[in-house]
């Protein structure tokens, strides 16, 4: 049974309030529109309680199944509750502002292409423009803004490698903006090879792009120069310093001071059926594919798209190009004012990054979440996964913070978070029982 209360006329469309305390789930209704108070009278005859004026609260009422008027409670709010999970009542419908602007100067330019994809390069783009110069701080520990996405689509039209190649224009013309270094490294690389490059790597960032992810893993799987690359990237991905390989006559004193501070970004792209193929469970083991974020496409419904453009009407270019020029101005303008807040006293800043930190109440969101995500898991994959999905609502959260310009992820941001950190979440558990 649901129990569910308080309607009001101000905020959210509905929201999970918690449990009662006989363990029932609680719901609570508001409305971003203004509701006459004739349907007020009409809602809590329907809930067959009282409705006393504006600002008062409605009884509790039973939604589930002892409600013998649901279907005329579910045809007023226009849900129906019996396709929500608890954890869905938390999570807004709409993207973030970021990734609706991010999506919509894209789409200015190829309309067609799976929005998936967009989402997970939106976050990419975002944590390349800012993972050198902040952090999330949360509970006493720090975590880097980096990530690592997987986009898979089943044919070259699903627009994989154009989606990618329009994110990495957007990342040249933001750090040329910044007057920075253009952080794109080689994909082709040994574990040792790796760790030389990002020694080198003056500002903070390095990202790269692997197409034919499934020979990437073959060659990691298979050959034995590449022996290390697994666990490399594993501890690339939650620690940014990077120190130089160690041999059996290098001093630890060397070691300390031989090190860079880079931030790694990687993203691989195939097809499905290849790359899954390749994959083994055993490599969910390590927890170095939990790391992944996993973007499917499925090809778009026409042909007819642009891919340059040069190849458009000059209507058309006009748009896209001001929709450019406008993201990567803001992305630049950004970039910088956490690039300078770094020696600003009027920020807190540590271990040379500055930290965004999460409110009281964004952190009681996020808990009540993971707690209802929680009673969910059965299996011992679930529960690795589940220690993902924790920590990528954080780095989630935290990019959707600084590309908004702050430095605290409050709780509308963190719902944000959550829902896309959940529906990774959600895409690994697919992955790993899809493959053997």
């Amino acid at each position: 049974m649901i129990n569910a209360f308080l309607l009001t006329d101000e905020l959210a469309p509905i929201s999970f309030l918690g449990y009662d305390l006989e363990g029932n789930a609680v719901i609570g209704f508001k409305t971003t529109k203004r509701i006459p108070e004739s349907e007020l009278v009409r809602l809590a005859d329907i809930l067959k309680t009282e409705y006393v004026g504006d600002e008062s609260q409605l009884s509790t009422y039973d939604l589930i199944d002892e409600n013998p008027r649901d279907d005329e409670l579910k045809a007023f709010f226009g849900i129906d509750f019996d396709d929500l999970s608890v954890i869905d009542l938390y999570l807004p419908e709409d993207d973030h502002p970021y990734v609706s602007e991010y999506i919509d100067c894209v789409y200015s330019m190829m309309p067609d292409f799976p929005i998936e994809y967009q989402r997970l390069l939106a976050l990419l783009y975002a944590s390349t423009c800012f993972a050198a110069d902040m952090y999330v701080f949360v509970n006493r520990r720090t975590t880097p803004l980096n990530i690592y996405a997987m986009i898979l689509g089943s044919t070259s039209t699903t627009g994989k490698t154009t989606s990618v190649a329009t994110m990495d224009k957007l990342v040249r013309m933001t750090f040329d903006k910044a007057v920075d270094v253009y952080p794109r490294i080689s994909a082709d690389f040994t574990p040792e090879g790796l760790n030389k490059l990002l020694m080198r790597i003056p500002n903070g960032i390095a990202w790269m792009v692997r197409d034919e992810a499934d020979g990437f893993f073959n060659r990691v799987l298979g050959a034995s120069y590449m022996k290390g690359t697994v666990e490399a990237l594993t501890n690339y991905y939650l620690d940014d310093v990077i120190r130089r390989t160690a041999r059996s006559t290098t001093s630890k004193r060397d070691m300390e001071k031989d090190k860079n501070q880079v931030s790694l970004n990687c993203l691989f792209m195939g097809t499905p059926d290849a790359l899954l193929s390749t994959l083994r469970r055993s490599q969910f083991d390590t927890g170095f594919l939990h790391r992944f974020l996993f973007a499917f496409g499925e090809a778009p419904s026409t042909d007819l798209m642009f891919t340059e453009i040069e190849d458009m009407v000059p209507l058309e270019a006009m748009k896209a190009t001001e929709q450019f020029n406008k993201l990567t101005d803001k992305m630049a303008a950004l970039k910088m004012q956490w690039r300078e807040a770094r020696t600003y006293s009027s920020f807190e800043v540590t271990d040379g990054k500055v930290p965004i930190r999460m409110t009281p109440k964004a952190q009681e969101v996020c808990n009540e979440v993971a707690l209802e995500l929680h009673r969910s898991l059965d299996e011992q994959y679930t529960h690795a996964a589940f220690e993902r999905f924790k920590l990528n609502v954080i780095k989630i959260s935290g990019i959707l913070a600084a590309a908004s310009g702050e430095v605290m992820i409050d709780e509308r941001i963190a719902r944000y978070g959550l829902k896309y950190a959940y529906g990774y979440y959600r895409t690994i558990i697919d992955v790993y029982e899809t493959i053997s």
